[in-house]
């Protein structure tokens, strides 16, 4: 659709690179991943990095949602090739109906607006006898899509009113990037809506910003089908009540109005029929199926009451990660809080979790190469936005097959990643701990041993799962454990003997690609290296998924021996809560 690549702007910066001909390698490579994303993946979102000590470049796309894959990329190839006007600059922007792409030589994932935006008008007015009523219908078109849309999971939103006596019909998109937080969503169409003001009567207007787009039109610019119900996101349910978290002020000025639903215990009892539905037991407490007065499915966490945190400290924790958003992150809904009991409230993935596929013979098979490699880049930058994108520097301490879920398109969704913060308070912020949360068979031997965690512990415990997901196999597999300590050994005594396709799970031999496979394994083995300083960090990981450049050699793995808790159904497998002096490890 050719209307889809209507060039509306572009911006080039006046700061230029130190060294262009790096800089712009870096770049190149980002837009390949970029490519490589909307190509494979199922959302018209991507972003990218390539964060080398010198000459870094920071890339985004995003297309509306509306856009096919073909014309996304389409519209991607047009705005990347546009781009080449601003190729001495650190930074660049630039601006399409159906899509935009921006770079930098610094992180601007989490910007939401720049000065200097303004709304575009188009060149038409509606009739006369129709101002008034146009007026009123765009403004409360554009009012209630601006409210509905930061509550809405991808943040998009396609709407449309008619104009009641003018057979006109006013359509409108709203939109911000993925990697904005949902306040930074809210507050960039907020002031996209006030540019928009001053455009009817106009028949057209478009807002910019650094991570938002809306628009208004009174012709259809895209299919009647790919409308919004706003109307799920805008009612204020009195049992689903939406309230600000009351935070105690230390001074005089206005609390911060960052809403996150809450929930009386009442109605989470009865959503999850007295806490009966029960899905799984995690090291933080009990997980439960529950179904809302709306007919909304939630995950429900039923936190242990051993947790150390005090209410002050529990509501600012998840007021804070409540905040974080990214597209591999399970969103937190809610929340109770009634004398002891604290429970969270997440979306419910309908494919439940990866180890209800992976380590079942059969349904393995629904898990080609495609899929599997893309859960391994989507867990991969999940991770690095809780350890380096995001503002709360996470460390999950817990990441592992059942605790990676699976939305209705199989895209993986790291959960209770902040939960390590929510349970231990002040200690999920020290370099060491005498309580160590996780399981086994995942922990890197620093932890497990000496209870030191970093992001360096969360890199091990990815390599393990990235080596499941190749292998189909859990880490501590029984068939191996007669040759082997566990599968990161049986991996590195094939890649010694230069085996290493005997790892792959057979029912890839269809679908699999061999460098890719080759890739993955060889970057496994460099996550679960034995000492931290010689795993690469997750921005190195991603970087390494997504290029072709030569890796290290890995050194022999930490083969950490320990009692797992067998893994049962999606949302099933237990956590460990151990002191250290009870952790059983064995050298090498």
């Amino acid at each position: 659709d050719d209307s889809q690549t209507n060039f509306l702007q572009i911006g080039c910066s006046s700061e230029k690179v130190t060294n262009p001909v790096l800089f712009l390698a870096n770049l190149n490579a980002t837009f390949i991943d970029l490519r490589s994303q909307l190509s494979n993946g199922s959302r018209n979102f991507a972003t990218a990095q390539l964060a080398t000590e010198f000459n870094p470049a920071y890339a985004m796309v995003q297309c509306r949602n509306y856009l096919s894959r073909f014309n996304c990329l389409e519209c991607f190839d047009v705005a990347r090739a546009r781009l080449g006007e601003c190729s001495s600059s650190d930074g660049a922007k630039v601006i399409y109906d159906g899509c935009f792409l921006r770079y930098a030589s610094h992180d601007f994932f989490n910007q939401a607006t720049l000065p200097g935006n303004s709304g575009i008008c188009g060149n038409t007015t509606v009739s006369w006898g129709l101002v008034k009523e146009f007026d009123t219908s765009v403004n409360h078109l554009l009012s209630d899509i601006v409210a509905a849309t930061p509550r809405i999971d991808g943040f998009f939103a396609a709407s449309k009113r008619e104009v009641v006596s003018g057979g006109i019909t006013v359509y409108a998109i709203a939109q911000c990037a993925m990697s904005l937080s949902q306040t930074g969503c809210k507050d960039c169409l907020s002031v996209a809506h006030n540019h928009l003001r001053r455009c009817p009567p106009y028949a057209e207007g478009k807002a910019i910003d650094a991570g938002c787009f809306l628009r208004y039109s009174d012709m259809p610019f895209f299919d009647g089908n790919q409308t919004t119900d706003l109307t799920l996101f805008l009612r204020e349910d009195q049992s689903r009540k939406i309230s600000p978290l009351d935070l105690p002020r230390d001074d005089g000025k206005e609390r911060d109005t960052s809403e996150v639903p809450s929930f009386d215990f009442d109605t989470v009892a009865v959503a999850t029929n007295g806490f009966s539905n029960k899905l799984g037991e995690g090291g933080f407490g009990p997980v439960y199926k529950g179904k809302l007065p709306d007919g909304l499915e939630v995950a429900v966490k039923r936190l242990s009451r051993s947790s150390d945190q005090g209410l002050v400290e529990f509501k600012n924790e998840l007021k804070l990660i409540s905040k974080l958003q990214h597209r591999n992150l399970v969103r937190i809904l809610g929340f109770c809080i009634d004398n002891d009991e604290k429970i969270l409230l997440y979306e419910l993935m309908p494919h439940k979790s990866l180890d209800a596929y992976l380590f079942d013979p059969t349904r393995r098979a629904e898990l080609d190469w495609d899929k599997r490699f893309s859960m391994i880049d989507g867990i991969a930058r999940g991770l690095l936005y809780l350890h380096r994108d995001s503002r709360l520097n996470i460390i999950h301490r817990d990441l592992k097959a059942s605790n990676i879920l699976l939305d209705e398109d199989m895209n993986p969704k790291i959960s209770d990643f902040g939960i390590a913060r929510i349970f231990c308070g002040t200690q999920a912020l020290a370099n060491t701990t005498k309580r160590v949360v996780g399981t086994y068979g995942y922990m890197s031997p620093e932890y497990a041993m000496e209870g030191k965690f970093s992001e360096k512990s969360d890199v091990f415990s990815f390599g393990v799962l990235l080596l499941e997901i190749v292998s189909s196999k859990k880490n501590n597999d029984s068939s191996l454990l007669k040759q082997f300590p566990n599968l990161l050994g049986y991996a590195w005594e094939l890649w010694n003997q230069d085996r290493v396709w005997e790892f792959m799970d057979p029912s890839l031999a269809e679908s699999y690609h061999p460098q890719e496979l080759m890739r993955c394994i060889h970057l496994g083995l460099l996550c679960v290296q034995e000492h931290p300083a010689d795993r690469p960090t997750m921005s190195t990981v991603v970087t390494m998924l997504g290029c072709d450049s030569t890796l290290p050699t890995p050194k022999q793995p930490a083969f950490t021996l320990g009692r797992e808790v067998q893994s049962g159904d999606a949302y099933s497998d237990a956590s460990s809560t151990n002191d250290v002096t009870i952790t059983i490890v064995e050298g090498r």
